[in-house]
């Protein structure tokens, strides 16, 4: 993968400088794939249609809203497989104003949140819902350690998921990892992935079972 603390150094000056980028590993891969731009390479839109004929790095909401666009960051400069021995100068881009949109955010407490569940599971058992899903944010402060570090890390852990790290306006900074694929195209045919199910990996010659749970979850995402 080439340089890793020249990779950390600069991911965290892209972040500290407010450049807009995404860093992305493709499941099973050690190449890092890296857009970075000026504030005026991003683009934002209401509407996923508006997406076609664009290219670039999209970064969505599960719901569209003013405060939530569906984003676009087009390269100005794209690696396919970036080894940390390139020259890039952040301060060669733009950066954009600010990315803290917490303000607009319902933080609920604890007491809230318990509320929020007893009505859910009231309004299962009369039936005007089979399952919900109930999550709430739960702000920390940020660590002082390197996120570029932590990037890096994160993907030697889960090398068979895309991993990436992304930092625009309107949506913040975000890490993560995940196993599934949203879409994939090929010609006229689409491609997806559901996995609802988990369970602990087994490394012996034990089979594993999936319970009726298990079955009616996977059935609900698919």
């Amino acid at each position: 993968m080439g340089n890793n603390l020249a990779i950390e150094v600069l991911l965290d000056q892209l972040i500290e400088r407010k450049i807009a980028f995404a860093a992305w590993f493709n499941p099973r891969e050690s190449k890092l794939g890296l857009v970075v731009g000026d504030v005026s390479d991003v683009k934002f839109f209401d509407r996923f249609d508006q997406l076609n004929g664009e290219a670039g790095f999209v970064f969505a909401p599960f719901c569209i809203t003013a405060e939530s666009p569906v984003i676009l960051l087009k390269p100005k400069v794209y690696f396919e497989d970036f080894d940390g021995q390139e020259t890039l100068n952040p301060e060669d881009f733009k950066p954009f104003i600010d990315c803290d949109n917490h303000t607009s955010r319902t933080i609920l407490s604890k007491d809230d949140y318990q509320r929020l569940i007893d009505n859910t599971v009231n309004t299962i058992k009369e039936g005007a819902l089979s399952k919900v899903i109930i999550s709430r944010q739960i702000p920390v402060k940020r660590p002082e350690s390197s996120l570029g570090a932590m990037f890096l890390q994160l993907h030697y852990f889960t090398p068979n998921a895309f991993s990436y790290l992304v930092n625009l306006p309107a949506a913040g900074t975000w890490m993560g990892a995940t196993p599934e694929v949203l879409i994939k195209s090929e010609g006229a045919e689409f491609e997806t992935v559901s996995l609802a199910g988990t369970q602990v990996r087994k490394y012996g010659e034990e089979d594993y079972y999936w319970s009726t749970k298990d079955i009616e979850e996977q059935a609900f995402v698919s």
